[in-house]
């Protein structure tokens, strides 16, 4: 059974995540971070003082591979982490200045990504398109 692949919602939605994350990776290439070390520097600008296990959901990582990463940011000054004081076994996270700065050097370029995907759409659009890729990620994360 033959079928278009510029008509499957499946690759359409992994090519559109491609080109944005080639997008971003561009901009922070340069900055020295990888866009795995993006999203947890904008995850930690929204609430820090959080466990690795916790971090691991919110930025879609396993927990084993966002340890590797954690370190190395770790060594490099953009986080510290310190032990839970009611749980030793957990480690929260926390920006360091120097991660603050350049999480606040990089916010623009989110933006900017944002606004070049979504030009041509209206606010309602892009709104809409938000809430259904939203239902689509809950049905298949199910």
């Amino acid at each position: 059974m033959a079928f278009r692949l510029d008509d499957d919602l499946g690759f359409l939605v992994a090519q559109t995540h491609r080109a944005m994350r080639r997008w971003i990776m561009a901009r922070l290439a340069p900055l020295g971070i990888t866009y795995e070390q993006f999203k947890v520097l904008n995850a930690l600008c929204e609430e820090e003082n959080v466990t690795q296990a916790k971090m691991a959901g919110r930025v879609q990582m396993d927990k084993t591979s966002l340890a590797r990463m954690l370190t190395r940011m770790e060594a490099s000054g953009l986080i510290s982490r310190q032990g839970d004081p009611a749980d030793s076994r957990l480690k929260r996270i926390f920006l360091t200045d120097r991660g603050r700065r350049l999480a606040l050097q990089v916010a623009p370029y989110r933006d900017q990504g944002l606004r070049t995907a979504a030009q041509g759409m209206s606010e309602e659009e892009v709104k809409e398109l938000k809430q259904l890729l939203g239902i689509v990620f809950r049905n298949m994360d199910s």
